[in-house]
């Protein structure tokens, strides 16, 4: 617990959180570490207003609005995460624009601030067409998917941003390198499905359950060892899933180890 009151409402509760951060569990509210030199303000004036230091106004940090502290603090992690997740700096301006949007909108108040701001990245990478997955996102934090998926919905309906779907193609070459396998597997595992698309194999089934069980089929014609849990994990679907799947394309394509 942190030895201090939230200068907002008051209350004492506050706590740290994984970032080394101090936030009021009652309003919000993230405190700052570092509090006003008080030779910032002059003998005998009213420490609510900024005064002049050398020709420059000075603002100290505990001075700024809930709003101004949250969203100072808002592009300071987006920019971690940016780095983190390997993402270009105009993806990163995407996501903050997309945060004081919702903020703006009084989209925080009362919700997890950091789903929210994970859900902005979601947004920015979906909106520029770069593939991320919500594992992705997510690996870096203690947001759960669900709780990202549910923001993402919430940013959705209120900024009015039409939803992008990728083609489940565009996730296999990382999913492949990820799991260790070979070029020649992530070849095989392209016409793969090439040639599931369009099928009965294909429609109406979730499109990383098929990718899952391609990658699987192909690394088993690869001769390549990987476990149906390795790529569980790795895609985010159940094992039983995968199972189902594969029976289904290598009965329907004739393939057989």
């Amino acid at each position: 617990m942190y030895e201090t009151k939230c200068p907002e409402c008051g209350s004492g509760n506050i706590e740290q959180s994984y970032l080394g951060e101090c936030v009021c569990k009652e309003c919000g509210l993230i405190i700052e570490d570092n509090l006003p030199d008080a030779s910032v303000y002059r003998e005998g004036t009213s420490k609510t207003k900024p005064q002049p230091i050398n020709s420059k106004i000075v603002k100290s940090a505990w001075l700024l609005s809930s709003k101004e502290k949250n969203l100072e603090r808002a592009r300071n992690k987006i920019t971690i995460l940016a780095e983190r997740l390997n993402l270009p700096k105009y993806i990163k301006e995407e996501a903050y624009r997309i945060y004081e949007m919702a903020v703006n909108k009084d989209l925080c108040v009362g919700r997890n601030g950091e789903s929210i701001l994970h859900a902005c990245i979601y947004a920015a990478c979906s909106q520029n067409n770069i593939p991320k997955t919500i594992t992705e996102i997510t690996e870096y934090s203690l947001v759960t998917k669900r709780k990202l998926i549910r923001a993402y919905s919430l940013l959705q309906k209120n900024l009015g941003m039409k939803a992008k779907v990728h083609d489940v193609s565009d996730f296999l070459p990382r999913f492949t390198s990820n799991l260790g396998l070979s070029h020649d597997c992530l070849t095989k595992t392209m016409r793969l499905m090439d040639k599931i698309k369009g099928t009965a194999l294909y429609s109406g089934k979730n499109p990383k359950s098929i990718a899952a069980a391609v990658i699987y089929i192909a690394a088993n014609m690869n001769k390549e060892r990987l476990s149906q849990r390795a790529v569980a994990n790795e895609i985010g679907v159940m094992e039983v899933t995968i199972r189902k799947r594969y029976k289904e394309i290598t009965k329907s394509l004739g393939i057989s180890f």
